[in-house]
């Protein structure tokens, strides 16, 4: 190939896998930054020049997406991106609350001093943080 530069093709060095592996984290990385955001209409083909991709992968990744609601897919007008609900959100938020009072349970239950201790400074910390 003289006189010409060489391009390396990130999808020359992945396997199946992980072609829709890094179509599905990089589509839903760029819908969760805002570069893609709420109600924009993905265009397969365009996505497949984005990730230099064939279009297997990249349709894959969106039917994941789909499932997980970061996308809708209607025939006929394609693959939309979805707009967060409040419910979502709330549903979130209930679910950490929930977590975390279970962690704080099993902590109580197993309670280690060094644990608490550990905790207790933690805490403090954080307290003068805030007020400095």
């Amino acid at each position: 190939m003289e006189g010409k530069a060489a391009f390396i093709k990130i999808s020359d060095y992945l396997d199946k896998k992980s072609k829709h592996d890094h179509a599905y984290h990089k589509i839903k990385e760029w819908i969760i930054d805002g570069t893609f955001p709420a109600e924009t209409i993905l265009v397969e083909r365009q996505l497949c020049e984005l990730l230099d991709l064939s279009r297997t992968p990249v349709r894959n990744a969106l039917q994941e997406l789909a499932k997980e609601g970061f996308v809708a897919m209607s025939p006929g007008r394609g693959v939309m991106v979805s707009r967060i609900q409040i419910e979502d959100v709330i549903e979130i938020f209930e679910l950490r609350r929930s977590l975390d009072v279970l962690s704080l349970e099993l902590l109580m239950k197993n309670k280690s001093s060094d644990i608490i201790s550990r905790m207790r400074q933690s805490g403090q910390h954080e307290s003068g943080v805030r007020a400095g």
